[in-house]
């Protein structure tokens, strides 16, 4: 037996933290409103500016719960970046809208730009030690102006940083897995 990944029985039922532009994704909301009497979108606003974008839901009668999907088709012209969105039901009877939550997701233009603040910087500054190793020049002047470079010591003391955040959000930076996350137990006298 072979599981159909776009059976809206099987998809999440929840909010996607992240979507990727040119790739289907589905969800689905246990919500108990009529689709005779009201509708449901997510409105999808760039934190950025830009186009606000939206995904309407449609009912399933079957099983009584809101089915959300994005094509590829769907997000022709999307832009990456940061949205924060809003549930919002909308009354058919007299288009008042009344936005149930909120949330915020993270649109990605490709697969490979899908990494943290944290993980870019440990590469960006991996490239700048390795380049030193070629140019090691940390100042110089031209006529009356001075550029001072960042330290190897410097670079490594924020590599150092950025690699303790990634590892604190659960990622690894460059092939080196995080390590294990402490427990922290409270008792409450």
């Amino acid at each position: 037996m072979t599981t159909d990944p776009f059976d809206t029985s099987l998809t999440m039922t929840t909010e996607p933290e992240s979507l990727l532009i040119g790739s289907y994704q589905a969800w689905r909301r246990l919500l108990d409103y009529s689709s005779d009497t009201f509708s449901l979108a997510y409105r999808l606003t760039p934190i950025g500016g830009g186009t606000v974008r939206t995904v309407s839901g449609t009912f399933d009668a079957t099983n009584d719960w809101w089915v959300f999907t994005v094509g590829v088709s769907d997000m022709t012209g999307w832009d990456a970046g940061s949205y924060r969105w809003d549930l919002r039901l909308t009354r058919l009877s007299d288009s008042e809208v009344m936005d149930l939550s909120t949330g915020i997701l993270q649109i990605y233009g490709t697969s490979e730009d899908r990494r943290t603040h944290a993980e870019i910087m440990v590469q960006k500054i991996e490239s700048l030690l390795s380049g030193r190793a070629d140019h090691d020049v940390e100042s110089y002047s031209i006529k009356s102006r001075q550029i001072t470079k960042m330290s190897a010591a410097e670079l490594r003391q924020w590599r150092d940083y950025y690699v303790a955040e990634v590892a604190r959000s659960g990622g690894s930076s460059n092939g080196v897995p995080a390590p294990k996350k402490n427990t922290v137990r409270v008792r409450w006298i």
